[in-house]
């Protein structure tokens, strides 16, 4: 195996493409400074999968792209491709020539290709893996590595020995089968936590399946039952409709004779009102010829009226002539005369009054006889009036009754109707529950199928219990141990908390200092730094060590503070403490580029400190300047 060709298009200083072809011996490449030597070391380490911008001397991976001059624009992307000579299978690729691509764009995309195609960044490193062609391979020395190569640790050495030997690629794999079986024993933990959980799952769901059994049972007898009850409601229903057509028929029947008798009746009532109509004019002209006869009644009355006044004074003109006649006794002979004259008066008006008389009576007779045929005629009128009135009530309940013939035709109709609609109901409902009938006997065999599956498990599941139970007693034990150890842990932090209120490890001038401000006669104290400040568990030994004796600094609000607090102890011969004044400290930071893509970078450590706002000036002055990382590697 030897390399062949280097193929480089817009990658550092070289934007055109360009081929620089590889024969077998030594190739030197020679040029003066700034001339592009280095760049091509940088694009074989760069195609090899390097990740490291510092160890392809930028500041970020974009730096590898052509960035352009003053004459010529810059490229949008770099590709560089590696071709080598595989004839003796060196590499575990079936072919003669063996091609790595890297291609890199500016909005961050990257792609890998294998003899044309794409792949893995894992699989160019597992291609070069034992062959010292890798990105951490012995083949490449860059500048400088020389003396880092002489110097490197032990460890450092054994990865190069193994590179060399060819066995770096088993510890490779070592490490991939070790990460694997890590990951399959938390699966194992999770399958077990979930075999925990559907253990317990076991019993309730043997009850719950017992119970859908009955439930199928009860509920196949039950949709007989409705089913039964259906067809006896529709045989009812059946005979209700035949009895209320029946009734219908009956009410047809009577309804047309009760129209045939209204119409007659109809026609009595039309001749009675005729028959009265009639007599009700007969009556009327009784009426008149009776006024008539009544006036002429009361003008005989009035005639009788003035002869009796007549025959009244007539005979009060008698009397008078009597007495007079009485009183001229003796001059009768004078009077005879005039008393024959007045006898033969008194004779004729005698006679006048008897005509009047006979007539009175004539007259009395006619009003009588009037009067007697005005009874008749009302006896007739009111009679009359009785017939029409009974014709009238009967014409009532005739059409009284009609119209409840009507109704009951209705609601007989109706109820026809509904009978039709709740027969066809039933029918559908019969059919639906036929279809649910299927459904639950094939649901009941599905749930069958489950029991005998779910009871298989459960034998499963007690021969695993067994085993579980083994285990169990294990983790109890192993609980109690965990018990006692928390007891311990638990003291330990009781101990710990107490140091604390004590402030055990501080200097005697911290001390003196923080018993002042408990005591209340030094203000302007916000406490020690170590007190002020939180850290994760998993970065406290590294801000620790990088703090190491500034934890007992004792942060103050300004310069006068921390001038009392020395003045206090320089008074008391109390010793030497560091003061921190908020308003006097200003923070630092590191302005080094391209840490973020350094292997095991973790951050700046002023970034891993909690605390107020206030005293981040204080954090950065002390911590500003310190990385932390994974290991001293």
């Amino acid at each position: 195996m030897f390399l062949k060709a280097l193929e480089m298009q817009g990658f550092k200083s070289f934007p055109d493409k360009t081929v620089l072809e590889f024969g077998k011996g030594i190739t030197s490449v020679v040029g003066p400074n700034g001339s592009g030597k280095s760049n091509i070391s940088d694009a074989v380490r760069w195609v090899l999968g390097e990740q490291s911008t510092k160890n392809l001397r930028g500041s970020k991976m974009e730096d590898v792209i052509f960035s352009g001059t003053n004459v010529r624009k810059a490229q949008g992307f770099a590709e560089v491709t590696l071709r080598l000579d595989n004839a003796d299978r060196s590499l575990q690729n079936d072919k003669d020539e063996v091609s790595v691509t890297r291609r890199y764009y500016r909005s961050g995309e990257s792609e890998y290709l294998l003899n044309g195609e794409t792949c893995r960044l894992k699989d160019v490193n597992e291609l070069f893996m034992d062959t010292g062609l890798g990105r951490d391979g012995y083949s490449m020395v860059s500048q400088g590595r020389v003396a880092d190569m002489v110097s490197s640790k032990s460890n450092q050495r054994r990865e190069m020995l193994e590179e060399a030997a060819g066995i770096s690629h088993y510890r490779y794999r070592r490490n991939d089968a070790n990460r694997k079986l890590a990951q399959a024993e938390e699966n194992m933990i999770r399958l077990r936590d979930i075999l925990t959980e559907l253990e317990g799952r076991v019993g309730p769901l043997k009850v719950q399946s017992e119970k859908a059994q009955k439930f199928l049972v009860l509920a196949e007898e039950r949709k007989e039952l409705e089913i039964g009850l259906w067809l006896h409601t529709i045989d009812k229903v059946r005979d209700q409709l035949k009895q209320h057509e029946d009734k219908l028929t009956v009410a047809t029947a009577q309804y047309e004779a009760v129209e045939a008798e209204l119409e007659k009746i109809v026609e009595e009532m039309e001749a009675a009102m005729a028959l009265s109509q009639a007599d009700t004019v007969k009556i009327d002209e009784m009426r008149r010829n009776a006024s008539g006869l009544e006036e002429q009644a009361a003008q005989l009355d009035a005639k009788i009226a003035v002869e009796l006044n007549s025959i009244e004074h007539n005979n009060a003109t008698i009397e008078r002539i009597t007495r007079e006649m009485e009183a001229a006794v003796e001059s009768k002979q004078d009077l005879d005369d005039e008393i024959t004259e007045t006898m033969q008066t008194v004779d004729l008006l005698k006679k006048a009054e008897k005509q009047k008389r006979e007539m009175l009576e004539t007259a009395s007779a006619k009003i009588e006889e009037i009067r007697n045929e005005s009874r008749s005629f009302a006896e007739q009128i009111a009679e009359q009036s009785d017939k029409i009135a009974k014709l009238a009530l009967q014409i009532g309940d005739k059409r009284v009754a009609i119209s409840t013939a009507k109704s009951s035709a209705e609601e007989i109709t109706l109820r026809l109707e509904t009978i039709d609609e709740v027969a066809s109901s039933r029918s559908e409902a019969i059919a639906h529950l036929n279809q649910e009938l299927t459904e639950a006997m094939d649901q009941l065999k599905a749930v069958e199928q489950t029991v005998t599956e779910l009871t298989n498990a459960v034998k499963g599941y007690e021969l695993k219990v067994q085993s579980r139970g083994e285990k169990a007693d294990k983790q109890r034990r192993e609980l109690d141990e965990f018990g006692l150890e928390i007891d311990r842990k638990r003291s330990r932090a009781k101990m710990l908390d107490d140091l604390e209120k004590n402030m055990e490890g501080y200097s005697g001038s911290v001390k003196a200092v923080m018993r002042e401000v408990k005591r209340g006669t030094m203000r302007g104290i916000k406490g020690v730094l170590s007190q002020l400040i939180s850290v994760e568990e998993e970065y406290s030994v590294a801000i620790e060590t990088a703090l190491g004796a500034a934890l007992q600094n004792i942060v103050t609000e300004n310069e006068n503070d921390a001038k009392r607090a020395i003045n206090y102890l320089k008074d008391n011969r109390l010793g030497r403490a560091t003061f921190l004044p908020v308003s006097a400290i200003r923070g630092r930071k590191l302005e080094e580029k391209g840490l973020e893509d350094c292997y095991g970078f973790i951050s700046v450590a002023d970034e891993l400190v909690g605390s107020d706002s206030g005293l981040r000036e204080i954090i950065s002055s002390l911590l500003g300047k310190t990385i932390v990382v994974d290991d001293m590697d």
